[in-house]
C-alpha cells in the first residue's frame, strides 16, 4: 500500500491508490466502536423501558375502568 501522511494530522494517512483518508490510530478506532455499541445498548434499554411504562399505563387504565365501571 502506498500511504502519505496527512499534513497536520498525525493519525491520518491518504491511500494514494484510492485517495481515501485512513485513521491509523487503532486505539481511537476501538474506543469509537465501543462507544457506538454502548449507545446502541442504551437505546435498546430505553425502548424496553418505554414498553414497560406503556404496559403499566395500560394496567392502570384497566384498573381505573374496573373501579369506575
Amino acid at each position: 500500500m502506498n500511504y502519505i501522511e496527512v499534513e497536520g494530522h498525525k493519525d491520518l494517512v491518504r491511500d494514494m491508490n484510492t485517495t481515501a483518508i485512513l485513521n491509523t490510530n487503532k486505539n481511537a478506532y476501538q474506543q469509537a466502536k465501543e462507544r457506538s455499541a454502548r449507545i446502541e445498548r442504551e437505546k435498546e434499554e430505553i425502548n424496553i423501558l418505554k414498553h414497560d411504562v406503556n404496559e403499566i399505563k395500560d394496567m392502570l387504565q384497566k384498573l381505573l375502568e374496573q373501579n369506575n365501571g
